[in-house]
């Protein structure tokens, strides 16, 4: 993904995320190649704290739902070393099927994010975590 002057839209899909570019006039637009082909991306956004981190809730198939992030507009990728989970030993004995809405923390978190996942739960960490 280059960095571009126009508008910029993530799109996750069923079959991986897709960048859409235009020029600042939004009258020519280019689709990138696909990032995490054959995975599914439930939620795609960019940090609006620093502007370039960029981070993914994914489905991986049989390793299931996890968190990317990338800082060099998605040449490498990190995934969460301790990916969004209910407590172990919880009351209700559920497990996450998706992680389906990233949201940054407060200005003053600079790497948390908290993650929304079905069944419903919320899970905050560090990006790096």
């Amino acid at each position: 993904m280059m960095a571009r002057s126009g508008p910029v839209l993530l799109v996750g899909t069923r079959k991986g995320v897709f960048v859409v570019s235009g020029d600042d006039s939004r009258c020519e637009w280019t689709v990138s190649t696909p990032m995490f082909l054959g995975h599914i991306v439930q939620h795609a956004v960019l940090d609006p704290r620093n502007r370039r981190r960029l981070l993914l809730g994914v489905s991986t198939g049989h390793l299931g739902p996890t968190v990317f992030h990338t800082d060099d507009l998605g040449a490498t990728w990190t995934e969460a070393t301790r990916p969004p989970a209910f407590r172990s030993r919880e009351s209700l004995s559920r497990s996450l099927s998706s992680v389906f809405w990233l949201t940054p923390g407060h200005v003053d978190e600079p790497d948390v994010w908290y993650a929304g996942g079905s069944p419903q739960g919320c899970s905050a960490r560090p990006t790096a975590g």
